[in-house]
């Protein structure tokens, strides 16, 4: 039986920290590929681990292996680390390239320093930080009108056109600051800095171990030698990522471009890495804590000057009513006047398919609500599994939030399969193999350390193993 410690370290940790902790060093290799949080120190490892690419259909998979679920002791020496968000009753002690709001925390540990904190009679909860999402809209009508501009009364809206306001960006694939929507009458780009996260080589922020920083004297240079050269001025200060018509640059047009909302306003941006090489995926951060950072960078550039800063970013987790720890410590940061801080809604809207082939709109129908009448009664949720519509080789993640008084308890059913369950509050299945393979695991518990709320996590996960990947059974799984 557990002691007592046990048992708070399970209540105190989210239940994705303990699937993680509940696997070796090779399977936390090949999770990391899929969960940006993780980083797999030792490169040997993150190379020889199959990568999903090479993942097969459950059916193909002709030799039978057991899913490894015991901690690898590798994992105890610092192969496998963790960007986790930690909320707490006490002030918690800053470690290198750590960031603490009194309470607050951002660590990056391994799983068992993660495993510690959570037994600390001081923890209240313990999060990973989510996967960012890449913002990919899709194009729908094009007939709408821009709205009319309006000249600026200057004694009414001081800073109706930017002038004197920073405003921060921080987007994806790349900025184009020599683009005329951003360009002065002196011929110099009102960017005054990027910070590439990306980037492996240059000249890093202060306080930060990762990225570079491409400042508004190199942007400057390069247009002048551009010229000279016959060159882009990209060419000369590159970016990590830089897509023709990327995301960053429509976003910094709409906010600060010449025909934008503050055409006088400077530009501060921060490109997010997304990295799409598996490697690249498995020996890097990619998550929410990279917003947190790209946020306290622009607000310390701003250094008390009016700054507004858009995010077009972020994640499908959590319970979307603010009590996360990346949305209370935004909400403590803006404490401070002169500070405004706008994050997207998300581009999750699609709900047909807009060709025969188009399976977008899938990803557009992540959110579902429901009542269940009376007490005794069943409600089932149809989830799509997509894939390649045989296989699907990501993490398949869903929660389920209910008010506090009541109780639900949780049932799932494969494709083709049969019921397993019930799992009543307060139980929990990890880690468990399906016939086809698929790793499920599911966690029902009880007023949640966030905000009170009770709370089912179902998570779907491919069968990883040091050589053989086999992809969750395409289908519509049933809660």
């Amino acid at each position: 039986m557990p002691d007592d410690r046990d048992l708070r370290a399970q209540r105190n940790m989210h239940p994705k920290l303990r699937v993680f902790a509940n696997c070796d060093a090779e399977v936390s290799a090949a999770k990391a590929e899929m969960q940006g949080c993780l980083k797999i120190v030792d490169p040997d490892l993150a190379a020889r681990v199959p990568q999903r690419a090479n993942a097969v259909a459950p059916h193909e998979a002709s030799k039978r292996e057991t899913a490894v679920k015991t901690l690898d002791t590798a994992n105890r020496y610092g192969r496998v680390q963790v960007n986790v968000f930690v909320r707490s009753t006490k002030p918690l002690q800053r470690g290198p390239h750590e960031r603490v709001l009194g309470g607050l925390a951002v660590k990056r540990m391994t799983i068992e320093e993660v495993d510690n904190l959570a037994g600390d009679p001081g923890t209240i909860f313990i999060e990973p930080a989510d996967n960012l999402k890449h913002p990919r809209p899709i194009k729908g009508s094009t007939a709408s009108k821009a709205p009319p501009r309006r000249g600026v009364d200057k004694k009414k809206q001081p800073h109706g056109d930017g002038a004197g306001v920073l405003i921060g960006i921080i987007d994806v694939e790349g900025f184009d600051w020599a683009h005329p929507e951003f360009m002065d009458q002196n011929g110099k780009s009102r960017f005054v800095t990027i910070w590439d996260q990306g980037a492996r080589k240059g000249q890093r922020p202060t306080g930060y171990d990762y990225g570079r920083v491409i400042g508004a004297a190199d942007m400057a240079s390069a247009i002048v030698e551009a010229k000279q050269v016959q060159v882009s001025p990209h060419d000369l200060e590159p970016q990590s990522q830089m897509v023709v018509g990327s995301h960053g640059t429509h976003v910094a047009s709409i906010a600060a471009g010449a025909n934008g909302l503050c055409s006088k306003a400077e530009i501060a941006a921060v490109l997010v890495s997304l990295p799409d090489d598996d490697l690249a995926r498995r020996t890097s951060f990619y998550d929410s804590t990279r917003l947190l950072d790209a946020v306290y960078y622009l607000l310390d550039l701003a250094a008390g000057r009016p700054i507004s800063i858009n995010i077009s970013l972020g994640t499908n987790g959590h319970a979307h009513d603010g009590s996360s720890v990346l949305d209370r410590w935004i909400d403590t940061l803006l404490a401070e006047p002169g500070r405004s801080i706008c994050i997207a809604a998300g581009n999750a809207g699609q709900e047909r398919p807009e060709a025969p082939s188009d399976l977008g709109y899938m990803l557009g129908r992540i959110h579902a609500g429901s009542r269940i009448v009376a007490q005794g009664l069943d409600h089932v949720l149809e989830w799509e599994v997509i894939g390649d519509r045989i296989k699907d080789v990501s993490e398949n993640e869903m929660e389920l939030w209910y008010e506090p008084q009541d109780r639900f308890a949780i049932s799932i059913r494969p494709p083709n399969g049969d019921w397993i369950g019930p799992i009543e509050p307060g139980e929990f299945l990890e880690n468990f193999q399906l016939p086809d393979r698929t790793m499920l695991s599911t966690y029902n518990e009880l007023h949640h350390p966030a905000n009170g709320a009770n709370y089912i996590a179902v998570y779907l996960t491919p069968f990883l193993s040091k050589t053989l990947v086999v992809g969750v059974t395409s289908g519509t799984w049933q809660i």
